[in-house]
């Protein structure tokens, strides 16, 4: 069973005083990270988490939090618009990690800005010191691009390998692929890793997500013609290792079971029962039906 706490998390957004602007140059996700990460800007502080490796285009990023695995992401920007991403146990440089998990060859590549254009107008990032999730959005205002790296809840007791490495794009971004195109809860398509498998196999696992929310009967009438509201559920993590085995939750992010394509990407939707603030978002690509809320205020994470 989840044994959860509450942890509060931070909203980063580009609509912020003296917010990086994430442009088509090179190293500019880089720059972003690292201002929202350990940095801070304007009046924001930063989520806490370290920089151990650093070059002009490309970075190591750590959390320093003592409950954290610690793990590492890596980011490489050299060239405009797409830039590499990758996810190591432990790093003794910038080039030297061991314990890769996550994407391979192109499927590393991640499309941030789209084609043709100089930036993108708008992003957001929200987190704390364990784990963080970025959404950029496209110019179009329909979809997002996403990236999320970090601990999350699970399952497995004294979990040692439970961080999560994802990420989505989309066909209007300069390089997308069709294996991390989609953001898909309910499909075998997705796909998304964590740093050890559930036994603590010094092994990356590649896992799927699901919500009870995902399948037939998506894309009802908002508000909804019945209760007048919005229906939302949990994403689950399920692990490939000998079959699909519950491992965890990905916290902060719902699915919803309403078109939500009227409201704009970054739109506070209110919950009943609550109130944290939860903002929308539509992952996947032109045409889908996924819609999401992201939770701005509080996500849960391992209670011990």
């Amino acid at each position: 069973m989840l044994n959860t706490k509450l942890k509060p998390v931070t909203l980063f957004s580009s609509n912020d005083e003296g917010a990086p602007v994430l442009s088509a140059s090179a190293g500019s996700l880089k720059a972003l990270l690292k201002a929202c990460l350990v940095t801070g800007y304007g009046n924001k502080t930063a989520l806490g988490w370290e920089m151990p490796f650093e070059e002009a285009n490309a970075a190591v990023f750590r959390s320093q939090s003592p409950e954290s695995t610690r793990f590492c992401f890596k980011i490489n920007q050299p060239q405009q618009r797409v830039c590499t991403l990758q996810a190591f146990r432990a790093m003794s440089s910038l080039t030297a990690g061991t314990g890769e998990f996550g994407y391979t060859g192109n499927y590393q590549k991640f499309g941030l800005v789209e084609s043709g254009r100089a930036k993108q107008d708008s992003w957001w990032l929200i987190g704390h010191d364990g784990a963080f999730l970025l959404m950029i959005g496209d110019n179009r205002g329909s979809e997002v691009a996403m990236l999320f790296f970090g601990d999350v809840p699970t399952v497995v007791p004294n979990d040692t390998g439970n961080c999560m490495f994802l990420h989505s794009s989309s066909s209007s971004y300069d390089y997308f692929n069709t294996s991390s195109l989609y953001f898909v809860t309910g499909g075998g398509s997705n796909r998304a890793y964590m740093g050890k498998r559930w036994d603590n196999t010094e092994l990356g696992a590649e896992c799927e997500l699901h919500s009870l929310l995902a399948g037939s009967g998506l894309g009802a009438t908002y508000p909804d013609k019945i209760t007048g509201g919005l229906s939302a559920s949990e994403v689950y993590i399920f692990e490939r290792n000998n079959g699909l085995n519950l491992r965890g939750l990905l916290s902060g992010v719902y699915r919803t079971a309403h078109n939500l394509q009227d409201l704009p990407n970054g739109t506070s939707v209110p919950l009943d029962g609550t109130s944290d603030v939860f903002l929308k978002f539509r992952l996947g690509y032109s045409g889908s039906d996924n819609y999401f809320l992201i939770n701005a205020t509080q996500w849960e994470v391992n209670n011990g």
